[in-house]
């Protein structure tokens, strides 16, 4: 068995932590501006709006800053020293190194009457965006200046919706510029882990055409992961298979990661909660990723195939769930450490699954498959929001047709994995009865060997195998015969010798095996006993022959009740007989019981010029569909009922209802 070293995976997590370094000294160098340094933007930092559709603002064409300062207006007016800076990154991302950052644009609208765009700051999960727009006494001039208006909206996870500017799935602002002049911006960027800030300028009715394809598609890969998350929950009902469950969980944390990621969620679900709003997005993360790593653990049953992936599977559990619980609690520092994580997971992961495949295991192949979509697609992302790649439509989708994909795959995968295992039980099957049909056919020819050296003793001694065949014969008809008498006598220990019908003994046999049916298929079984009222009468008067043949009579009359071969009737007691019927209607079973008591009493039963009139009283339980009730239990009830007839004046069918709470007679 090849195991990965410790030396490997040490080898590994250095590099992982020297890309880290590298990322950090890329993303955010430490520059330290000469004396003099202009504090206003260059040519290609101030742009003229003058195309239509959605206008890209690129890293180059704003300016940074992490100092710290609380006045947008001494900012716009210079009065601080900010230490501005141009972006080097092909998006607009500032790692997670800093909580806060002050991003500043100029524009220019040559156009000759007054136009109002919208400034997007796509990425929802920011904590708070502050917007400031400086209004300038001669807006013409660059920042000679002072400024005398400062219009201000915030956005963010922190906001509440009817704070915002425009409620909407992304963070929008106004920017409203005046004919042929400038218009001055500062953003304020707030966030625990991740400022990543991509912008955009639009155009109103440009935008609202663009929203509605963007929340369409956002819509249909939701709608996706939904339909798959209820198909699995019904499949691991009936399956009871913890594969198919942790699936399910981790299709419900795809979900709340993707409402979080899209903005959806913020938008229309928990927008009015504020510790939703900021821990939804990293919430997601992590239960992906636990519940991911649990998946794996089952699905590829590491238990069995490897125990150093099984330990390591333990220790990704150990880490994500403490990741998740220190986040629940408040620790902002989990959600600092997510990325390294989820590299570090998403690489074992494909490690281990490459060791599997080695040792040809068909479920590691099929999950290979659907975990480099989603590996591929988080790869892009990442990097993405990490300021290495632009943030374009490409980039945004990617994660989502990622996670869309990986779990249409994931789901073709445990069907695969199922049919599997069918087909290896098949097999199994197969070779059982394959080697069933050799020892029969070994057994076979033992016997005929064994025939042949009895036709050998037979030809040297036929006279005596003559005797003993004839005396074989004889002990065969005699076996024949006592076998009849043993199925006769069976039928008659059965059997109620007066009546015709079951004994006491058949009926708590039947009972007891309808019971347990009737639980395996979760159907009601009904239990009527059945009392002939003063019945004692009936002997005194008339004589206990007379009483055997009314015994008859009212057994006669109750086997019209047991149309089915399911259903049984059999003497309980003296004058007591006992019907079972599986899969009991409940108002159908009252009311041909009821018909019967009526038929009873209102037909005298005649015999030699005597006209005897009868009644019965009839006692009703049902068993329930959720509990586990035993043969006495029903039994018992049943009784009850009976006896509730019996005391209640006799002639008539009471039912004993048990539903969840176990009612009470009726």
């Amino acid at each position: 068995m090849t195991r990965p070293s410790a030396l490997s995976v040490t080898l590994l997590l250095l590099l992982l932590t020297s890309v880290l370094q590298v990322q950090a000294l890329v993303m955010h160098p430490e520059e330290h501006p000469e004396d003099g340094l202009p504090d206003i933007p260059t040519a290609n930092q101030t742009f003229a709006v003058n195309q239509p559709g959605m206008i890209t603002i690129l890293p180059s064409q704003v300016q940074y800053s992490f100092e710290e300062s609380t006045s947008a207006l001494q900012i716009f007016n210079n009065e601080v020293f900010m230490n501005w800076q141009t972006p080097q990154t092909p998006s607009l991302s500032f790692g997670n190194s800093h909580e806060q950052v002050w991003v500043r644009l100029r524009f220019f609208n040559p156009q000759p009457t007054r136009q109002t765009w919208l400034l997007e700051v796509r990425w929802n999960n920011l904590y708070r965006v502050d917007f400031y727009q400086a209004f300038r006494a001669n807006s013409e001039s660059s920042y000679s200046h002072q400024v005398t208006d400062v219009a201000h909206y915030q956005a963010g996870v922190s906001v509440p919706p009817e704070q915002l500017f425009m409620n909407n799935s992304t963070i929008l602002f106004p920017v409203v510029i005046d004919a042929q002049s400038h218009g001055d911006v500062l953003l304020q960027v707030q966030s625990s882990h991740l400022l990543f800030a991509p912008l955009y300028l639009w155009p109103e009715e440009d935008f609202n055409r663009y929203q509605l394809s963007n929340l369409a598609f956002y819509v249909l890969a939701l709608g996706m992961i939904m339909a798959l998350f209820f198909y699995n929950v019904a499949v691991t009902l009936f399956t009871r298979d913890r594969s198919y469950f942790f699936y399910c969980c981790y299709m419900a944390s795809v979900l709340l990661y993707l409402l979080a990621v899209t903005g959806i969620g913020h938008y229309m679900i928990w927008g009015g909660h504020d510790w939703w709003s900021r821990h939804a997005y990293d919430i997601g993360i992590n239960a992906c990723f636990l519940f991911a790593t649990l998946f794996v653990r089952y699905f590829l049953d590491l238990r069995q195939h490897s125990h150093f992936w099984l330990n390591t599977n333990d220790l990704f559990v150990m880490v994500w769930s403490l990741n998740l619980l220190l986040l629940l609690v408040g620790f902002d520092f989990s959600a600092r450490i997510v990325d390294l994580l989820a590299l570090v997971s998403l690489l074992a992961s494909l490690v281990m699954t490459a060791t599997l495949i080695r040792r040809r295991i068909i479920a590691a192949t099929y999950f290979m498959v659907a975990w480099i979509t989603l590996i591929v697609t988080t790869f892009i992302s990442l990097i993405s929001l990490k300021g290495y790649l632009p943030y374009t439509t490409l980039t945004q989708y990617s994660v989502i047709v990622g996670f869309v994909t990986e779990s249409i795959l994931l789901a073709v995968a445990l069907a695969a994995r199922i049919n599997e295992d069918r087909t290896k039980r098949d097999s199994a099957l197969e070779q059982a009865y394959q080697l069933q049909i050799e020892i029969g056919e070994k057994r076979e020819a033992a016997l005929n060997a064994q025939a042949r050296m009895l036709e050998i003793e037979q030809t040297a001694k036929r006279e005596l195998e003559l005797k003993v065949s004839e005396r074989t014969r004889e002990l065969q008809q005699l076996t024949r015969s006592l076998e009849q008498a043993n199925r006769e006598l069976a039928n008659l220990s059965v059997t109620d010798a007066l009546t015709g019908v079951a004994n006491r003994r058949y009926f708590d046999l039947h009972m007891e095996r309808e019971l347990q049916r009737a639980r395996r298929n979760n159907n009601r079984l009904a239990l009527v006993l059945v009392d002939i009222d003063h019945f004692k009468q009936v002997n005194d008067t008339w004589g206990h022959p007379v009483g055997d043949i009314c015994l008859r009579w009212i057994a006669n009359q109750l086997s019209r009740l047991c149309q089915r071969s399911s259903d049984c009737i059999a003497r309980y007691g003296g004058e007591e007989f006992a019907l079972i019927f599986p899969d009991a209607n409940l108002q159908s079973i009252h009311e041909h019981v009821d018909r019967l008591r009526a038929d009873i009493s209102g037909t005298p039963l005649q015999h030699e010029g005597l006209e005897i009139r009868m009644s019965i009283s009839a006692g009703i339980a049902i068993s329930p569909l959720r509990q586990t009730v035993s043969v006495d239990v029903i039994t018992c009830q049943a009784d009850t009922a009976l006896y509730t007839a019996k005391n209640s004046g006799r002639n008539q069918v009471v039912m004993f209802r048990m539903d969840e709470d176990l009612g009470n007679l009726a």
